[in-house]
């Protein structure tokens, strides 16, 4: 299985070849490795041109991928939340106020 969207571009043997392959831009896919993400409206695409591939990719490997970096974005985000003003473990959690200062 594969680990990132990165992984996912570099195994096929990088941007150039992955765009060639797919119909895409190399300039895009070359973002897409930057950013570690690929739109999901290429997920169809890449399955549909992996078939050729000794590595497949389908679609549900690109979504796995997606969910966990999902997950792990909410996870630094908890943390973040809930630090401290010097970045430690918060006692009270977060201090999230909606009231205007008078």
């Amino acid at each position: 299985m594969m680990s990132s969207f990165r992984n996912v571009i570099d195994e096929w043997g990088g941007p150039q070849r992955m765009a060639a392959d797919i119909g895409a831009s190399v300039w895009a896919v070359r973002k897409w490795h930057q950013r570690d993400s690929i739109p999901s409206e290429w997920w169809i695409a890449i399955e549909a041109a992996s078939e050729r591939l000794d590595h497949p990719v389908t679609v549900k490997d690109l979504a796995e991928i997606s969910a966990r970096k999902l997950q792990e974005t909410s996870h630094d985000v908890d943390r973040v939340a809930t630090a401290g003003p010097d970045g430690g473990p918060s006692e009270s959690g977060p201090a999230l106020s909606c009231e205007a200062a008078e």
